[in-house]
């Protein structure tokens, strides 16, 4: 199973052509993870809005 963490970059573009969230699930793991461990950092841009705003 590979990460497809370059996917997160596309995130952004998705969601402003499709006017939905775009969530790829190696996306909400990471952000599960991070939130379970305490961390509630945002990545300002270009990851999408579940990283962004969540």
């Amino acid at each position: 199973m590979g990460t497809n963490l370059s996917f997160v970059a596309q995130a952004d573009n998705l969601e402003a052509e499709l006017g939905k969230p775009v969530v790829a699930i190696n996306t909400a793991t990471l952000w599960h993870a991070l939130r379970e461990h305490g961390f509630d950092d945002r990545v300002a841009t270009g990851a999408g809005t579940l990283l962004r705003e969540h």
